[in-house]
């Protein structure tokens, strides 16, 4: 009896069972050149404080994900057509950044990765999201269902 409660436990404090499904949202931004699909990770959506702890003083993270129709260079010559990015987004100063990004095939295959470190103390050296810009508009969006899931939270506590 003891062993199946002891496995009882290891199974339902197993990661892979209690990982929530990712839910990507289409956003409809995506640049004339490219044409590319761009989605972001509802899942994953989460606000942080600043270090000074100002509530007005935030910033949101989560993967966004870009689905092109012809396949991308690298510029090791690796060629890849989904491309999936972690964003850090000041939206009360509309600053962005970009902290990992890895790039894979349309099978899925995994071709490479790139990683900046993102300062998270403020968003002083951030990019400002140039005006009517893809940047801006992923910005935008990842701001936008961020409130949202805090109100949707709001009402469910």
């Amino acid at each position: 009896m003891k062993k199946l409660v002891l496995s009882s436990l290891l199974l339902i404090n197993s990661p892979s069972i209690m990982a929530l499904p990712t839910y990507w949202i289409d956003i409809n931004v995506s640049s004339i050149d490219y044409k590319e699909k761009t989605s972001i990770d509802y899942t994953n959506l989460n606000g942080y404080y600043f270090n000074n702890y100002d509530k007005n003083q935030y910033y949101v993270t989560t993967w966004v994900q870009k689905d092109y129709p012809v396949a991308q260079k690298l510029a090791n010559g690796k060629l890849y057509r989904n491309e999936k990015s972690f964003w850090y987004v000041d939206c009360n100063n509309e600053k962005i950044a970009i902290g990992e990004t890895a790039f894979y095939t349309s099978k899925g295959s995994f071709v490479g990765q790139s990683n900046n470190y993102v300062a998270t103390y403020s968003s002083s050296n951030w990019q400002r999201a140039i005006p009517n810009s893809v940047g801006h508009g992923i910005g935008d969006a990842i701001c936008t269902y961020y409130q949202l899931k805090m109100k949707t939270q709001q009402k469910t506590s």
